[in-house]
């Protein structure tokens, strides 16, 4: 039985370290916020980092707001992440008829 007592050893000799603080957990009044108040939260935490942050009813809608802020900027490249929901945007389509060159997170 050398090895079953060599293990008993190094786990005897291992210490007895202090298990690590869990995270912060946020105030039970954030974890119960409903959808408009984390978009409301959300919105106000980017525009404090200068983000910018527009809301819209639909596809159209969508695709208005990216033509208006691509012309805006003089945008000729951006940058997708590529998850369903952008996907469903057909946003290469977008681009070739708008002049900008559409990537994907994984095409970087």
């Amino acid at each position: 039985m050398p090895a079953r007592e060599e293990i008993l050893g190094r786990m005897k000799s291992a210490g007895t370290g202090r298990t690590p603080k869990r995270p912060v957990m946020p105030a039970l009044s954030e974890l119960a916020l409903d959808r408009e108040q984390m978009i409301q939260r959300f919105t106000a935490e980017l525009s404090a980092q200068t983000g910018m942050v527009h809301r819209a009813a639909g596809k159209d809608e969508i695709l208005r707001i990216l033509t208006d802020t691509a012309a805006a900027e003089g945008l000729k490249m951006v940058v997708t992440s590529g998850d369903e929901t952008v996907s469903s945007l057909d946003l290469e389509s977008w681009g070739l008829a708008g002049g900008i060159k559409v990537l994907t997170a994984k095409d970087l």
